[in-house]
């Protein structure tokens, strides 16, 4: 049996009466008129019994787990660093010096640079190349590649006004731009380039016996001349010592310079001064090396010593702003060394574990080239400062 429904007046409260059929109902205390409202409609047993779709809990989400990603990374990082090593093995240039630098401060910013010979190969391909290497960074500022065809060993170069000379095997001699590397002009020798000098806007070029000479400026190219005229032709700049095989700015022969029990074999020179660094063997006894320093007007020897126990051990030294820079072997480890000119005291001494040295020269620094290696020292107490091929030690 449905229950009875009930309607109250919205207004006053009042029981309203719902027996009248009609849609509306007026209240008897108020007179407030109310709107019947239908009753709500009674489910179905059916309707009733289905399942009311509820709403589904999400699950939570899962914390990531970072071991399972542990192998692929591992694996991700062996490859990248075999990747980078084929990279360096295949790709990266791997240089070998093989001649004399020369040096100037070509960048202009109170450093010296060099320009420098070195073998570079790259995926097994080998090429020989001429470089100015900046002397306060050591990279390479440019490079020109020389004939592969050619290519026999050390070039010789000078360096003269904006520009370098370099001697190839082909045989020709290339004038490259000093700052840029560009070919300014090519010369056909009569034979390979034994030695090149220049000064100002001229080059004179000994090419095994057959000297040439060249304006630079004006482009203009003398005709060889043979052997006869070699050294009646040399200009002054260009002096050398066919006996020594040296420049004569910079060493003489043994002739130049007598000191006492001392068989000289080379004297060097301080260009501009009258000062010279004798180097040879004691002319008696243990026959072992020896240094002196002497006066070549004078000639007088002002300083003398025996170097090392080692008999065997040769000597090769510069000499620059009253200091002549020398190596030299004690039996077991080669020396780098600075002396003073005048008294011969020692400025410092520092021993080493590379090759001896092929050539040394100064400028800013103490370059020592060991033949597939190229060092940078301080002048004032001879640490080592950078590499090249190499990175910086310091720098």
């Amino acid at each position: 049996m449905s229950a009875v429904q009930t309607y109250e007046c919205g207004n006053c409260g009042a029981k309203l009466d719902p027996s009248a059929d009609k849609a509306t109902m007026r209240c008897t205390f108020c007179g407030t008129i109310t709107e019947r409202s239908r009753p709500a409609a009674t489910p179905s047993p059916a309707a009733a019994r289905a399942p009311v779709d509820e709403p589904r809990a999400e699950k939570p989400k899962k914390a990531r787990d970072w071991g399972d990603l542990y192998v692929p990374l591992y694996l991700g990082s062996i490859g990248l660093v075999v990747a980078a090593g084929l990279a360096y093995e295949y790709l990266y240039p791997k240089r070998s010096v093989t001649g004399r630098p020369l040096v100037a401060d070509v960048t202009g910013d109170g450093v010296d640079d060099l320009v420098v010979q070195w073998d570079e190969d790259v995926w097994g391909a080998m090429t020989h190349v001429v470089g100015l290497v900046d002397g306060r960074s050591q990279r390479v500022v440019w490079k020109y590649v020389l004939d592969p065809k050619h290519h026999a060993g050390e070039a010789a170069m000078a360096i003269g006004s904006n520009y370098v000379v370099v001697g190839e095997a082909k045989p020709v001699a290339d004038i490259l731009d000093l700052k840029t590397g560009a070919l300014k002009l090519a010369v056909d020798l009569p034979e390979v380039a034994s030695y090149a000098y220049a000064y100002g806007a001229s080059v004179w070029i000994d090419a095994q016996g057959w000297a040439v000479t060249v304006d630079v400026a004006g482009r203009q190219i003398s005709p060889a001349k043979s052997t006869s005229a070699l050294d009646a032709d040399r200009p002054v700049w260009a002096p050398y010592d066919a006996g020594q095989k040296c420049p004569k700015a910079t060493c003489r022969s043994s002739s130049a310079a007598s000191v006492a029990d001392m068989s000289v074999s080379s004297v060097y020179l301080d260009p501009g001064t009258d000062d010279a660094v004798a180097v040879g063997q004691k002319a008696t006894g243990t026959h072992l090396p020896m240094i002196a320093g002497v006066s070549l007007s004078r000639k007088t020897t002002r300083w003398s010593r025996v170097l090392t126990a080692d008999a065997a051990s040769s000597i090769r030294a510069v000499i620059a702003h009253d200091r002549v820079y020398f190596e030299y072997s004690d039996g077991s480890a080669m020396h780098l060394a600075c002396a003073s000119v005048i008294t011969g005291e020692f400025v410092w001494d520092i021993p080493e574990s590379g090759r001896a040295a092929y050539d040394i020269k100064v400028g800013s620094a103490v370059y020592v080239e060991r033949r597939g290696i190229l060092e940078w020292h301080d002048a004032k107490d001879g640490k080592l400062l950078a590499r090249f091929p190499w990175a910086g030690l310091t720098r």
